[in-house]
Order: C-alpha cells, then structure tokens, then sequence
C-alpha cells in the first residue's frame, strides 16, 4: 500500500508541476555560471537543460572547456588576461612561454532543495533544504591548459579538482615541436571523476545514479568502491581522426583516510581504468566538424545528433578491508554501453560484470552482474522525461537482487532553474524501497 501511495502521489506531482512551469514558463532567460559569463550564452549552448550536456557540450568539454572547430577566439566575449607579450612565443625557449587568467573570478554555485519520501524511512517525508550547496570552479589559462574544481560547501570532504594538459605534442598548437593530431592527447592530474562512463556521473540527466556504477559489494561501508566514487590521480584522454575517444588512468583507488580526507591512499596498490568508443553519425567526439560561423552557438534544438555510439571500459583495483589483520581485496569490473540519438529521443545503457575476490573477512568470493537502460525525450526545450530501469545480480553465495524503474520529469522554469519530479519503484521480490523525489536546483 505504502507503494501505491507513493506511486500516486508521484503522478499527481508531475501534473502539477508540469502545469505550474507551463504558466509560469518565461521565453528569454540566460543562466550566469562561468562558461555562460564567459560567452554570454546560454547554458543550453552546451546542455539539454542542465545539467546533462548535448553534443556541442560533450565536445567542449572533451576539447578542455574551449569552443571547438578553432572558433574559440571569435566568440569569447570576456578576453583574458594576458600574461606576457605574444611575442615571447617566437624566442621560447629563451624566454617564458606567455599565458593568460580569466578576466573575472571563474567561480558558480548551485544548490538544490530537495523533499524526499522513502517508504522505509522514519520519519518518512524529509525536508533536505538544502540537500547541496557546491561551489565550481572552471577555465582556461592561455590555448594549452584547463582546469575545472567542485566543492560541497556543506562538507568537508576535497571533492573534484584536476588540471589538464590540453594537445599535448599536437602540430596544431606546437607548431615544428609537435608530433600528434589535434586532441590527440591531453593529460588530467588531480582529484578525478573515473573517465570510463558513458554519461559521465556529474552531467547525468536523473537525480539516482544508474546501477552499473553505483553498486557496492561488501559488508562494511568504508571499504565498498564503485564508480562515482572520485578519485586522486592521473588520466590521459583524447581523441583519434575525430570519433574514436579514448581515455586511461592510474589513481590510488578507495581511500577513507589521510590528510585532507580522502585523498591519501590506504594500500600500497594503484587502480587502473581505460575507456575506449567509438560514434557514428551526429557531432564528431572532438566537435571539428561543428558549425559554419555564421551559425554560431546554437540554444535550441542542439539536442539532436542522430548517432550511435558504441563503447568498453575496464577497472582493475585493490580495496583495503580490515588492517588488523591485513585482509585486501583485489577486484576488477569490465563492461561495454551503447547510446542511440534519434531526433528528441536518447537511448541510452550499460552492462557490467565485476569480480571481488575477498570483499569482507569469509574469504568468499563475489561476481557481480548489472545493466541498465534508460530512454530520455524532448518533449519541449523546457520540459523533458526520462523513463529508466536498472538490475544488479549477485552470485548465490550474497543472495541479494536489487531491480528498479524510474520515472522522472524535468522542467525548466529558467535556463538556470530546474525542477524535477523523480519516482523510483522496487518489485516486490527486489531489495530496495521505492522513492519519490521532488528536487528544485538553480545555478548562478
């Protein structure tokens, strides 16, 4: 019954919802986080209302936060500092490579307030007001670096933070020293997302995180990895003629220790992940064959790509259990995902299958299985849905399934206001309670 209630009062709050944006819904309105100040666009440029990005935004974001298609320089309209003369350039390396600073402090926030109802909770109705409240940090410093940073303000655990080295060895950018394409190779270093997903965890459209990468095997809560959990090392990524992307890293792995917290390492062991795909169709990875100039940057009906993308990704890792004794925990997960873009529908969905040779102290071993497949639609620029399910299946020796739907709709009041109404129900046969959320997030 409990179910049914929730269930119910999910749809009767997409209806509302959905009429109260309808009439309060205004036709211009622009959203201020850095890359909009910096472009003076809006943040459907790059998103299909924030905060999942279209593939003009995919390429920017791969291309180092900088317009691709060498149209850069053209539609920046808060030019940077310079640090040097352009001149220093011709008689490096007798002088300092000069760089540059944004013009303004490159720094957004956004917070979300969320009403949470869980049907096994008690009390069962929550106020998270706020829920978030994350400062970002992103730019450019000259052609050949970026730099992007993410921090709870309510907490105060480090979270995202990387500099990256943008074309490295590229002709394009080096001129008679380089050796690579353009995009070919740039490098991350930093507190990282794992680069192995096909929607990366940050620029999802949902509230819930897909199974695949969210699902922990092992008893006790400090030793349990899975793939949002961000982390402290090195990535090298880039791009070949144009719709081949790759992406690979050492990084120390699960940490629950170490000053600051969570950073330093608790095992001598490095993790290792790559990530390889290929697209066909639609926008290229690396955004080159993008838009002529007079088209410029595009705010509505960007979303549409006609493509398929296919690709793999691996991780092979060491989780400390118990130090006394000293009990570790060697796993891997290896999986492959598919995305399908068809006018205003985006299929997209992954499966993966993982092995944890010791997750606890009784020496079981445990092979894991999970998928997911979720399909998002346009209805308007401003009001969207998604419609998704998720399994993970572990062997018999764990005796615990976990299968899921989720229902969400989306609407966008402002470019930089989002409302979302999020259900997710459980079978009965399945571990896990069914939700509802209702989630208010705006950016500035």
């Amino acid at each position: 019954m409990k179910s049914q209630r929730i269930l119910l009062a999910a749809f009767l709050s997409i209806g509302v919802i959905a009429c109260g944006v309808f009439f309060t819904f205004v036709d211009e309105a622009h959203a201020l986080p850095t890359f909009a100040r910096k472009y003076r666009t809006s943040c459907t440029t790059c998103h299909i209302g924030f905060f999942k990005l279209n593939p003009f935004g995919e390429s920017f974001r791969q291309n180092g936060y900088v317009i691709p298609g060498g149209q850069n320089a053209t539609l920046v309209k808060e030019e940077p500092v310079s640090l040097g003369a352009e001149a220093w350039k011709r008689v490096w390396p007798e002088a300092v490579w000069p760089g540059a600073i944004p013009s303004t402090v490159p720094v957004s926030f956004y917070a979300h307030q969320r009403l949470f109802i869980d049907e096994n909770k008690d009390p069962a109705v929550n106020f998270k007001f706020p829920h978030e409240f994350k400062m970002f940090i992103g730019g450019t410093l000259g052609e050949n670096y970026s730099f992007w940073g993410e921090h709870n303000l309510q907490s105060s655990t480090l979270n995202r933070i990387f500099f990256r080295f943008n074309d490295l060895f590229s002709e394009e950018r080096w001129g008679k020293f380089g050796v690579l394409p353009e995009d070919a190779f740039n490098v991350r270093i930093g507190r990282l997302d794992v680069g192995t997903l096909l929607i990366p965890l940050n620029v999802r459209r949902t509230i819930n995180k897909a199974a695949p990468y969210t699902y922990e095997v092992g008893s006790a809560a400090a030793t349990k990895w899975d793939f949002s959990d961000l982390q402290s090392g090195v990535e090298a990524n880039g791009v070949i003629r144009h719709r081949f992307l790759y992406a690979a890293g050492v990084v120390n792995g699960l940490t629950t220790g170490g000053t600051p917290a969570g950073v330093e390492d608790n095992n001598d062991a490095k993790d290792l992940y790559y990530r390889v795909a290929y697209k066909y169709g639609g926008l290229s990875f690396d955004g080159q064959d993008w838009a002529s100039d007079e088209e410029g940057l595009r705010q509505t009906n960007n979303w549409v790509d006609n493509a398929v993308t296919v690709g793999q990704f691996g991780y092979w890792g060491t989780t400390t259990v118990s130090t006394a004794p000293m009990i570790e925990n060697p796993f891997w997960r290896v999986g492959g995902d598919v995305r399908v873009n068809f006018g205003n529908l985006d299929l997209y969905g992954a499966v993966v299958a993982g092995r944890d040779d010791r997750p606890d102290s009784t020496n079981r071993e445990i092979d894991t299985l999970s998928s997911f497949a979720q399909a998002d639609y346009v209805i308007f620029p401003w009001l969207q849905i998604a419609l998704g399910y998720e399994n993970v299946t572990y062997d018999k020796a764990f005796k615990r399934d976990t299968d899921a739907i989720i229902a969400s709709l989306f609407a966008w009041p402002a470019a930089n206001i989002k409302t979302t109404v999020e259900g997710k129900v459980f079978p009965e046969d399945s571990d896990g309670a069914s939700q509802l959320l209702f989630d208010l997030t705006y950016a500035f």
